[in-house]
């Protein structure tokens, strides 16, 4: 409850910096305040800064309240190298200097958006999990398959979506994946070597239709379906695109940008991740069911005879039988290649894989 009430003891404060009429705008969660300063130069941002935290010690004196200036963070966002990236904040006798990356609620923000330092900081995270997932999945001893896999997905795969909606591009049917999600591509692969106890040399592709997980951007691509239509029924999605606009038509204003009453009006991201997800489910975000299983299936095995086809020009076992043979480049992902490991343990089940995909042991492979 007191992350709640913490919200409504801070709204007094957030209100004041709204009426200052700066080029700013505020987000407020629990005792953290973030405030993104926009304009022409860094040095125009930082004196909005600075104006906005003397009207933050102004409410501080009034509720007796102290804020913590170790932890005050600066970063600056630009695409260009023109501006001055190195331009600091004077609060009072303390200087702020700008740091290469911030932290916002746990998602990791460098000045380009390049997600470079979110990376780092998701790999790092993954490293202790893996070893945990790794030390619960031994070959003879651990968590049947079946368990195994259900902490991959539940524990995980969470930690390396963190803030997906923030950072993950759609991939376009065709395209070669890009972003972040490519990176992650190849934690996937460790995971799934640990959850079925597979060789190094397995595919990719043949660990994630033996586990029956599907393509981490295939997968991620569903949490923005999800995003999309939680604002939507929530609201958030206006406000997050009236926060767009005053944004817009603040810079506007004072920079003097001549405005078009009948030119094209320019796609925010926001705008372009709702398109999208419509395009996706094939009908109005407020009225998809939020049944994104089916969506996720058609475009994994899509995906999956697109490769097949590159590959081998030809589908030569399209109705294999999941209950036995081994897994080839033409063996679509199926549900009930998990009911082979059902009554399993670990050493039979992961003999079992390395059987069915070609890797296994007996006269190296």
């Amino acid at each position: 409850l007191s992350l709640i009430l913490f919200l409504f003891y801070n709204r007094p404060l957030l209100e004041a910096l709204d009426r200052a009429g700066l080029l700013i705008t505020l987000v407020g969660f629990a005792d953290n305040i973030n405030i993104l300063a926009y304009g022409p130069t860094t040095s125009y941002n930082c004196r909005n800064l600075q104006a906005s935290h003397d009207i933050c010690l102004e409410w501080a004196r009034k509720h007796g309240m102290r804020f913590a200036l170790t932890k005050y963070t600066l970063t600056h966002f630009a695409k260009s190298c023109k501006f001055d990236m190195n331009a600091p904040v004077t609060l009072g006798e303390t200087m702020v200097s700008p740091e290469p990356s911030v932290k916002v609620l746990g998602v990791i923000l460098d000045s380009k958006l390049k997600w470079k330092d979110h990376e780092q900081v998701v790999k790092q995270k993954l490293t202790t999990q893996m070893l945990a997932l790794q030390r619960t999945t031994a070959s003879t001893w651990g968590a049947t398959m079946l368990k195994a896999r259900q902490v991959y997905q539940a524990v995980v795969r969470p930690a390396m979506a963190y803030g997906a909606p923030a950072w993950h591009q759609p991939t376009k049917a065709g395209r070669k994946l890009k972003g972040l999600a490519a990176k992650l591509q190849a934690e996937q692969n460790k995971g799934l070597r640990a959850v079925l106890r597979a060789f190094k040399a397995t595919s990719t592709r043949k660990l994630e239709t033996e586990a029956y997980v599907p393509l981490i951007d295939i997968w991620l691509n569903r949490r923005i379906a999800r995003y999309q239509a939680r604002i939507d029924s929530s609201g958030i999605g206006k406000v997050i695109q009236n926060a767009c606009t005053v944004v817009r038509n603040k810079l506007r204003s004072r920079l003097r940008v001549r405005r078009t009453r009948n030119g094209p009006t320019k796609t925010t991201p926001s705008m372009a991740s709702r398109e999208w997800a419509e395009k996706w489910t094939g009908k109005p975000i407020g009225q998809w069911d939020q049944r994104e299983k089916p969506l996720v299936v058609r475009d994994w095995t899509e995906r999956w005879t697109r490769a097949s086809r590159t590959q081998d020009n030809r589908l030569l076992w399209p109705g294999a039988d999941p209950r036995g043979g081994q897994v080839g480049q033409d063996v679509a992902p199926i549900a009930q290649v998990l009911l082979l490991y059902k009554s399993l343990q670990k050493a039979k089940s992961a003999l079992l894989v390395q059987a069915r995909t070609g890797k296994i042991g007996l006269g190296k492979f």
